[in-house]
């Protein structure tokens, strides 16, 4: 029964909920589906179309007669942006259990570092595959909350299940994670059997959900923004301006061919072999609209200046002719290292979760042995110096033990030594042929710089 006050109908309680929701689940969808316009600007998969929107006349027709630009700027500003995960972590683990794959989770954490810069919220997973520790990166989900709503209790999110028949579309199926509950449902939301799970609990200890939530950005919801959203604004700019160029280029070349003076009906024949005959008091001529392209370039560096500006990052142009030092390139891109001390904090906590999360998952794959405890120690940033500078910092950190020759030479070559002891093996065999060929003397090849006292030529590694 529906009662009236003032007029006004006094709707049922469940009627007020079922509008509230289907509110939140229109803007959620708006929300994901922005998140993904940005994921595919970043992969390059729409630009052009981006820019040919602003192309259309009221006829629905698009300018043909140059390329749309696409140029695709976002990726260089995330990649630069990325700096936590760049160099590979050491976490003081000589030898990983077999099936955990140390460079296949950098490469995740790089990834997700990115994407984490991008389009703000998003998951890791470790899920097991084929007996080994693998990851999933999750940014299209349905978080479910109890009393923290910083914290989600449940996470229902959808996947295509594989189909050998390539006639067939791809069958949707909803995966739901909660405290109690593991279970695949398809797209009606019945389970579906599982014969690994037949009752669709949750296989972890104590209830855990495999789920790490990163959120660089801190903010008073769950769902935060990353920095995509004024990269794709000044990139669209930048697009657009860069086709308006191109216009203004083959436009004023070619110019706009008008004729006075003749009717509808009188052809005109043009071609550099014809010679073009008109009617006595007619004319031809070409009018080319002014191309200010110096203007225009000074546009787009301005648009692209105060976009990665905005973020902490600095551009240089190729026709600048400077060329700064390590020093200089410090104090151009501070704001960018300090960004970066926040984001290691961050990404500290976040990589110290999801060990855990991947212990549990490890544990309820029953895979052979156990996850062994590590500390994390990110690489630091470095900028390039002049070759003397840094062979002077050498020296000096060799002379005080703050390194070992071994660092040195695996810091040259990363992928050319698998164990500091074959780093050590190489560097005596180079001083063997050196004192062979008799310059043995204790002075660098190549160098004023007398060599120092070496320290000790081993250390204690990590990992």
């Amino acid at each position: 029964m529906i009662t009236f006050i003032n007029t006004l109908p006094r709707l049922p309680r469940e009627w007020l909920r079922d509008m509230t929701l289907l509110q939140k689940a229109k803007h959620h969808q708006a929300f994901m589906q922005a998140r993904g316009t940005l994921l595919d600007a970043y992969e390059g998969n729409n630009l052009e179309t981006i820019t040919r929107g602003f192309f259309t006349n009221p006829k629905g027709v698009v300018q043909s007669s140059v390329p749309n630009a696409k140029q695709n700027l976002i990726d260089r500003a995330i990649r630069r942006m990325a700096l936590v995960y760049k160099r590979q972590p050491t976490y003081g683990v000589a030898a990983w259990p077999e099936g955990y794959g140390a460079n296949r989770r950098w490469l995740f954490m790089k990834g997700a570092e990115r994407l984490a810069n991008l389009i703000g919220t998003l998951l890791l997973k470790p899920v097991v595959r084929q007996g080994r520790l693998d990851y999933d990166l999750i940014w299209d989900y349905l978080p479910f909350f109890d009393d923290d709503p910083l914290r989600p209790t449940a996470i229902m999110y959808q996947v295509a299940a594989p189909s050998a028949d390539p006639s067939r579309d791809a069958e949707i199926e909803w995966v739901l994670w909660s405290r109690e509950q593991h279970a695949i449902l398809d797209i009606h939301g019945r389970p579906k059997h599982n014969p690994d799970n037949p009752d669709n609990v949750n296989p972890l200890t104590g209830g855990e959900l495999p789920f790490v939530t990163v959120n660089l950005r801190p903010g008073r919801e769950y769902w935060r923004w990353g920095y995509g959203q004024p990269l794709l604004d000044a990139n669209t700019a930048i697009n657009v301006a860069l086709t308006e160029m191109r216009l203004g280029v083959r436009y004023s070349m070619m110019g706009q061919w008008v004729v006075t003076g003749v009717g509808d009906d009188t052809k005109i024949v043009q071609g550099v072999d014809q010679t073009i005959k008109l009617p006595a008091g007619a004319t031809l001529e070409a009018i080319a609209p002014p191309a200010r392209m110096g203007e225009a370039v000074a546009y787009v560096r301005a648009e692209l200046e105060n976009a990665l500006q905005n973020i902490g990052l600095s551009v240089q142009f190729g026709d600048s002719g400077d060329q700064p030092s390590g020093e200089c390139l410090k104090i151009r891109n501070l704001e960018l290292l300090e960004r970066r001390e926040d984001d290691v904090a961050l990404w500290r906590q976040v990589d110290e979760e999801l060990y855990e999360k991947e212990r549990l998952v490890w544990q309820a794959a029953n895979l052979p042995g156990e996850l062994p405890d590590r500390r994390i120690n990110f690489a630091e940033v470095e900028f390039p110096v002049p070759p003397r500078e840094e062979r002077a910092r050498h020296d000096w950190e060799l002379q005080r033990g703050l390194t070992a020759i071994t660092d040195l030479l695996i810091a040259r070559n990363p992928d050319g030594f698998g164990s500091v002891e074959e780093a050590l093996a190489q560097i005596k065999a180079n001083l063997a042929l050196t004192s062979g060929s008799g310059s043995g003397s204790g002075e660098s090849r190549g160098d004023s710089h007398p060599e120092p006292a070496r320290p000790e030529l081993s250390r204690k590694v990590e990992g």
